[in-house]
């Protein structure tokens, strides 16, 4: 077993199912899917059915001891020929299954569609799925349905209202909004109150959370690792059968490995949760022409970091506590920011060159409360340095802001102080912009 891929465990397991009952219209298309995939699955899958075969055989012959001494010891040839003779048969067995079951699916798959239990809230502008869809904003995952990320990141929210970070390679299914199977990568979820419960299942374990922030990671042949940044979540190990066997909570700061039939405690790495907040940082959700930075850009001067159609939106500095007060020109006037005010900060990069002629609609909507949008050149360079990144060379350009003027580049802020919207000016005479978001940090 140590050897199989998930994809083969899981291979199995419906082929154990199959054996015991009929299977259901979910599973039997799942394993229509697996079979038509891939020739080693359906010569698994052939072998199983074998081996099933010669076990009822046994089985309803009510042997004795000594005979079943006596049926091992039958010439080869016998048992060749009827190896050939169940071999031939489990064939056709799989080809009764495919192709009924591919005709159903072709007639059916379009116009059936699970529940919907999560959304597509952001991703980074290279982020790419196997299967070849196009990603976008408002995206909807069905139950049952898999996403396979082969590059970038992704945030999603599910149904019950839990944001969920996957970073690439990652592969996932949605059981349902509040349980999904991870069956390679790692995962990153924050729960809140309505959510809890949400839980996360691997090949041989079962995460489930209590209200809290944590991350799975699943590699097949290096087991699950589970760590819990806030709060506390319940680890369970589970059997080859989806059985628990072992229970442990893990609480802030914690983090533990599950593998080989066994669970221990593992040190707790604080670099996971970083890089996620440098991809997302506070953001609950994008829409329209926005992406995400899935690694922080070098260079932001003009044609370094090039936007043709959309704007990049880059997690600065996060939870900067200001140690004198701080006077800005903000879009709503001039605030004066006290002393002791915990802020984090977010970049919104457009540099479309000469080429783009459509104009970046979109809004970003924030988990914290919005307390100040810097749009004028002066107060951006006069920020950079406060909330910029280090890694980051930063441009000195003097009409580095927006073109607040009529007919020209539109940003508003939400009555609740937690959504930003943005219509950019495509006027080639002032095509590079940005902005800096500062969101208030409890």
């Amino acid at each position: 077993m140590d050897d199989l891929s998930p994809t083969q465990a899981e291979l199995i397991q419906l082929a154990s199912t199959a054996c015991d009952d009929p299977l259901n219209v979910e599973n039997s298309k799942r394993l229509r899917e697996l079979l038509a995939a891939d020739v080693q699955n359906r010569l698994l899958f052939v072998e199983l059915m074998d081996l099933q075969a010669q076990m009822v055989e046994y089985a309803s012959a009510a042997m004795t001891t000594d005979s079943v001494v006596d049926a091992i010891k039958q010439p080869e040839r016998r048992r060749t020929t009827q190896r050939i003779l169940w071999t031939v048969f489990s064939i056709a067995a799989c080809l009764m299954l495919i192709i009924p079951l591919g005709l159903w699916g072709f007639s059916q798959t379009a116009a059936f569609k699970g529940p919907v239990v999560a959304t597509v809230n952001g991703f980074s502008h290279e982020a790419k799925l196997a299967d070849g869809r196009t990603l976008a904003p408002g995206l909807l995952i069905h139950r049952r349905d898999r996403m396979e990320l082969t590059e970038g990141f992704i945030t999603l929210q599910s149904a019950e209202g839990a944001t969920i970070d996957l970073q690439a390679p990652c592969q996932i299914e949605f059981l349902t909004g509040g349980d999904y199977r991870l069956i390679q990568g790692t995962l990153r979820a924050i729960v809140p109150p309505e959510a809890v419960g949400f839980t996360v299942r691997t090949l041989n374990a079962r995460v489930v959370d209590y209200g809290t922030e944590f991350t799975v990671e699943y590699q097949y042949g290096e087991g699950t690792k589970v760590f819990t940044r806030v709060g506390r979540v319940g680890a369970f190990l589970v059997d080859d059968a989806g059985n628990d066997i072992q229970q442990m909570d893990i609480t802030e700061g914690q983090a533990i490995s599950m593998d080989l039939g066994n669970m221990r405690e593992i040190g707790f790495f604080s670099n996971l949760f970083t890089i996620f907040d440098q991809k997302r940082g506070g953001i609950r959700r994008l829409d329209g022409f926005a992406t995400l930075a899935n690694n922080s850009p070098r260079d932001l001067t003009s044609g370094a970091t090039s936007t043709p159609h959309h704007v990049l939106v880059i997690p600065e500095r996060q939870q900067v506590t200001l140690e004198s007060d701080l006077a800005l020109q903000t879009l709503d006037g001039k605030r004066q920011l006290p002393t002791g005010t915990k802020l984090s900060s977010y970049l919104v990069h457009f540099d479309p060159g000469k080429t783009s002629t459509v104009p970046p609609k979109g809004s970003l909507d924030f988990h914290g409360e919005i307390i100040a949008i810097v749009a004028v050149s002066d107060e951006l360079h006069k920020t950079d340095s406060l909330f910029g990144l280090d890694s980051i060379t930063y441009p000195s350009l003097m009409q580095r802001g927006l073109e607040l003027h009529e007919d020209g580049d539109l940003v508003s802020l939400s009555t609740d102080k937690k959504t930003v919207r943005f219509n950019l000016d495509s006027d080639p005479e002032a095509k590079y912009d940005q902005f800096r978001i500062l969101v208030l940090e409890n």
